[in-house]
């Protein structure tokens, strides 16, 4: 196969490529997070699925729900509530948690855990519950 000079091409057609811009900032790569889009688009298709229930649309709740099943595959398993619970009760020993004051210690030592394996709003209220104890 020959190869082929772009620019002499382009010149013997009467066209020319103009000259690249300078880069106007400092280009960093992509840091990956996780699995963080896909647990958020996750959410989002059940939430759907739950309003298109709610209002009496099946079809188009039964597309999210297959949607969100895809999407889950993705995912890594997510913890039952039994699991999160005892990391819950884990972090609260060894922190000294003592009451809803201390929320943020807990949450704090059990985010590293729970990244991606549980629902936010659920983890949240597990520790509601059991700071409240």
């Amino acid at each position: 196969m020959n190869k082929v000079d772009v620019r002499a091409k382009l010149a013997a057609l009467g066209l020319e490529l103009p000259v690249a811009a300078k880069p106007v900032a400092a280009y960093v790569p992509a840091i990956r997070t996780g699995n963080l889009v896909l647990s958020r688009e996750a959410k989002k298709r059940r939430e759907a699925a739950e309003a298109f229930e709610g209002a009496g649309h099946t079809e188009k709740a039964a597309l999210e729900k297959a949607e969100g099943e895809v999407i889950a595959k993705y995912l890594p398993a997510q913890l039952s509530a039994d699991e999160i619970k005892q990391i819950i009760a884990e972090a609260i020993a060894s922190t000294g948690a003592a009451g809803p004051a201390d929320m943020g210690k807990v949450m704090g030592a059990i985010k590293p855990k729970i990244a991606g394996k549980a629902d936010g709003a659920l983890v949240s209220s597990l520790v509601k519950e059991s700071l409240n104890k």
